[in-house]
């Protein structure tokens, strides 16, 4: 038996568990902010991608949803429709003549559903702009769903830089920070302090992993 979502794609009906029933209070809290699958799907449009782009850092760190949790909060059909909406849009990007058709786009967005649920929605709009921007490649006569999965590997790879980097930002300001808590608290002599902080930010700044004893720096 099958049936027609609200795009018109024919998806085969599956025997899988609603879990829409009884969502967890993470997907309790998506519903609040975002609407229904309908209004969400309207405000994470393909239009957004660009914004995504412009705001790298908070497309990573900010808190959209991830799939995962798009999954808890709506019905399996609509997060698919959402998502072949982003392949849509690339559809009508590119200049080939060979498209994308709508068994590929089906089985592509379960491929994403299932191998990249942790990604959040700002993450998947972001990478959507980065491969139409040639990021990852081009398409050569047709849009290969191949090579999207290509893509999305390369991105997986590009997201783990970007949040490593991001989280070796953090904790250089939580040091400076204690750097900063420590200085206004030596006694007397808090020179000694800032000299214990240049030979530690030297030696990372040396990709040394000789450990710093603060404990012989006597303030």
């Amino acid at each position: 038996m099958e049936h027609v979502n609200k795009i018109g794609i024919r998806i085969e009906s599956q025997n899988l568990p609603d879990i829409s029933k009884k969502p967890s209070l993470i997907a309790v809290r998506v519903i609040e902010r975002y609407g229904d699958g309908l209004c969400f799907a309207k405000t994470f449009n393909p239009s957004l991608q660009k914004v995504c782009a412009q705001n790298k850092e908070r497309s990573f760190m900010g808190e959209a949803p991830s799939i995962a949790t798009l999954l808890q909060a709506y019905p399996e059909q609509q997060v698919s429709a959402w998502i072949m909406a982003q392949l849509e849009n690339l559809n009508d990007f590119t200049g080939v003549n060979g498209k994308i058709d709508t068994n590929q786009m089906i089985e592509l967005a379960g491929i994403i559903e299932t191998e990249y649920y942790f990604l959040k929605a700002s993450e998947l709009l972001l990478f959507f702009h980065m491969l139409k921007g040639g990021s990852f490649g081009v398409f050569y006569g047709n849009v290969d769903p191949m090579m999207i999965s290509r893509a999305l590997i390369d991105f997986k790879v590009y997201r783990r830089q970007q949040l490593e980097a991001y989280d070796r930002e953090i904790q250089r300001k939580k040091r400076d920070e204690q750097w900063e808590e420590w200085g206004r608290k030596a006694v007397p002599c808090p020179e000694y302090l800032t000299l214990a902080k240049a030979f530690s930010e030297n030696i990372q700044k040396d990709d040394s992993n000789i450990p710093v004893n603060l404990s012989l720096i006597h303030i």
